[in-house]
C-alpha cells in the first residue's frame, strides 16, 4: 500500500484517506500554502542577493508580498548584512556562507568581539542541532520517566536561561565522550544520542568554514566570574532584534493575577512561556528576556520558545547603537522600561534618550 500521487508509486494499489469525508471536501484547501508566503524571506532575500539579484523583482514561481520583503531588507540591515542601498555586506557573506539560522549566524559572529568564540560555536551547533532544544530529551512516557526527565532538566539548568542549560548539557556529552562513557551518560539523562552527534557534527562543519575566514577561537576560562554573563552578552548581542518584555500583570475576574505574558519589542506580538519554559516567580530579573523562536497561532495563544533571562543593561551594552534611540518606540511599558535603564546607565535624565529636533531659538539682531 502506497501514498495516493507518491511519485515512486509503481503499480495500482489503494489509498486510504486519514480523514472524513467532510473533513476532506470542507476543511481541507485544495492546494497547501507555499511556504514561501508563510516565512519572514530573512534568509531567501540573503540567498537572492548572494546571486546579485534584487529580491523585490526576482521572478518568483509564487511571488512573497512586497511588504515581507521590504521588513526582510529591513531586518538584514540591522544585522548589518545588507547596506543602506539593499546590496549585500562583507558581513552578510560571512553570515550567509554558515549554514545556520540568519541569527545565529550574527551571534556566532560577534562573539568573536566578546573572546566567547570557542564557548558560543558549541552553544550555536547544540540549538541548530536540538531545534532550540525542542527534541533534545527522550519522551517520558509515564509518571516515572517524566520524574526522572525534570531530575534531569534542573541538574543541567542554568538560572533563567533555557540556551545556558543547552550549553551545559553539551558541555557535559563533550566531556563524556573524551571518558568514552558517552552510552551511559545517554541512558541515564534520557537524551537523544543521535541530536547529540548531530551537534558534533555541525560544530565540525562551522569550525571548518570559520578557520578558513581567520576566526578567533578565543576561549574563556571556566571559573571566570563572567563566564555565563559574557555568554549571555554575546546572545544578547546577536538576538537583540528577538527580546521581549513582560506584560504588566493584570488580575482577572476571579481576582487572581492572569498568566505570564510578554511583549515583543520589534513586533509588539503578546506571547506566553511554553509549558517547558521555567523563569521562576515574576522578578525584575526576568523581566526582560530574549528567545529564539516566536510561534503565531491562529488561536490567539503565540508563544516565544528557548527563552533566556536578560539585564536590560545588559542589553543594551551589547548593542549600544540600537537601543540608545527611542524616539520613534511607541508609548509603553516597554519605552518606559527602556528610559529607566538608560537613564540608570547613564545617570541621564530620561528625556535626553528621547532625541528630536531641539527648541527654535530666538534670531538676534545683526545691527
Amino acid at each position: 500500500m502506497q501514498r495516493s500521487g507518491r511519485a515512486g508509486r509503481t503499480r495500482e494499489g489503494m489509498a486510504w484517506r486519514m480523514c472524513t469525508e467532510t473533513g476532506f471536501h470542507e476543511q481541507l484547501s485544495e492546494h497547501s500554502v507555499p511556504a514561501i508566503l508563510e516565512g519572514d524571506m530573512v534568509s531567501e532575500c540573503l540567498d537572492i542577493l548572494m546571486m546579485q539579484r534584487s529580491p523585490i523583482n526576482f521572478p518568483y514561481i509564487v511571488a512573497p508580498a512586497s511588504e515581507t520583503i521590504v521588513k526582510a531588507l529591513g531586518l538584514l540591515k540591522l544585522l548589518g548584512a545588507v547596506d543602506s542601498q539593499g546590496r549585500i555586506t562583507p558581513r552578510g557573506r560571512k553570515i550567509k556562507v554558515l549554514p545556520i539560522d540568519v541569527y545565529n549566524a550574527a551571534t556566532l559572529l560577534d562573539s568573536e568581539s566578546l573572546l566567547c568564540g570557542e564557548e558560543m560555536l558549541s552553544l550555536v551547533s547544540i540549538m541548530e542541532a536540538s531545534d532550540s532544544g525542542s527534541n533534545l530529551f527522550v519522551s517520558a512516557s509515564n509518571p516515572l520517566q517524566k520524574k526522572r526527565l525534570k531530575e534531569v532538566r534542573d541538574y543541567f539548568s542554568y538560572p533563567g536561561s533555557e540556551h545556558l542549560a543547552l550549553f551545559n548539557v553539551y558541555m557535559a556529552w563533550r566531556a563524556e565522550c573524551l571518558k568514552n562513557t558517552q552510552e551511559n551518560f545517554l541512558r541515564d539523562n534520557m537524551l537523544q544520542g543521535s541530536v547529540l552527534r548531530e551537534a558534533d557534527r555541525m560544530r565540525l562543519q562551522l569550525f571548518s568554514i570559520l578557520n578558513r575566514a581567520k576566526f578567533n577561537f578565543d576561549q574563556m576560562k571556566a571559573t571566570s566570574t563572567f563566564y555565563y554573563t559574557n555568554l549571555l552578552k554575546a546572545l544578547a548581542a546577536g538576538n537583540y532584534l528577538r527580546v521581549a518584555k513582560r506584560c504588566p500583570q493584570m488580575l482577572s475576574l476571579g481576582g487572581k493575577p492572569t498568566k505570564q505574558q510578554y511583549q515583543t519589542v520589534r513586533t509588539g506580538v503578546i506571547a506566553e512561556l511554553t509549558e517547558d519554559t521555567n523563569l521562576g516567580p515574576p522578578t525584575a530579573s526576568n523581566e526582560w528576556v530574549i528567545y529564539n523562536e516566536c510561534h503565531i497561532s491562529d488561536a490567539s495563544k503565540n508563544t516565544i520558545r528557548l527563552v533566556s533571562a536578560i539585564s536590560p543593561e545588559l542589553l543594551v551594552s551589547a548593542k549600544p547603537t540600537y537601543w540608545h534611540d527611542l524616539e520613534f518606540t511607541p508609548e509603553g511599558h516597554i519605552k518606559n522600561g527602556l528610559l529607566e535603564a538608560l537613564s540608570h546607565m547613564s545617570g541621564k535624565d530620561k528625556s535626553f534618550f528621547l532625541g528630536g529636533m531641539p527648541q527654535p531659538t530666538t534670531p538676534t539682531s545683526t545691527r
